[in-house]
């Protein structure tokens, strides 16, 4: 009896309130009522929808210092968009990507992507550039052998027509070698429907209008431009001059040696 008669001197509807069966004692109930104070002390509470500014900033503000959150910036500030996608994992400056391709870093940090989703996209795209050049030279091998197929042992020679209609229409729209370069840029000069069209312009055209242009220089271009053209063309592993079963591989090394011919006149 003892222990309920803090609460006999209550009113009903309060002395019968759950909340206060198990409390034993009046020490024990301010006690109580001590630790509900200090936990609403540090409760955050969300502002009633006619707070004014002043509180959803003070509620904001307390938002800040809770770990793992991040209050979502206005569309239009850049500088707090900035603020979370560093929070977030963003690296200081493009070059902590650690990834080579400076301008994906530029990007990828501009548009705040983390490190980790930065790399993992950089992945994805090359996998998918490197599927597509596989697909790309797996068809032209294709259609290469089909093109050899058709001519067969006039290959060589329809190969070697092709080069000298590029050199030939070079030399007639002045494109100072441009053209002939351009069409044995991969993904142009090794399609084998260019090389069918160019060896059907050099068959039409016939060796002795190809021969009227064939001088010492071809291209009409100085020495020096003449050194330049013939260093690219060796430096670029992708060219038919590095390979030796692409129809235009002996053409491209003639190509060479004319061009070096021009670079060094006096040997």
């Amino acid at each position: 009896m003892a222990d309920e008669s803090w609460r006999d001197a209550l009113p009903e509807e309060v002395r019968t309130l759950e909340t206060l069966q198990d409390i034993p004692d009046v020490q024990t109930l301010a006690k109580s009522y001590d630790d509900a104070q200090r936990y609403i002390g540090r409760s955050i509470r969300i502002p009633t929808d006619d707070a004014g500014d002043g509180q959803w900033d003070q509620f904001k503000d307390k938002l800040k210092g809770v770990p793992g959150m991040a209050m979502l910036p206005g569309s239009d500030d850049s500088a707090g968009w900035n603020a979370l996608y560093d929070k977030l994992g963003r690296p200081e400056n493009p070059s902590g990507y650690g990834i080579d391709d400076a301008t994906y870093a530029q990007l990828a940090h501009e548009n705040g992507l983390t490190d980790k989703q930065a790399k993992a996209l950089h992945e994805s795209l090359n996998k998918a550039e490197s599927e597509t050049n596989e697909q790309r030279q797996s068809q032209i091998m294709d259609m290469m052998s089909d093109l050899q197929t058709e001519w067969g042992a006039a290959f060589e020679k329809k190969g070697r027509e092709a080069h000298q209609a590029a050199d030939y229409m070079d030399k007639r729209i002045k494109a100072d070698g441009k053209f002939s370069e351009l069409v044995n840029q991969p993904g142009i000069g090794d399609h084998p429907l260019i090389i069918k069209m160019l060896a059907e312009i050099g068959s039409m055209l016939g060796e002795k209008t190809i021969a009227a242009t064939d001088g010492a220089n071809v291209f009409g271009i100085v020495p020096s431009e003449a050194a330049e053209r013939a260093a690219a063309i060796i430096g670029d592993m992708t060219d038919a001059y590095h390979d030796q079963a692409h129809p235009n591989h002996m053409n491209r090394v003639q190509h060479v040696a004319k061009l070096m011919q021009i670079a060094h006149p006096e040997q």
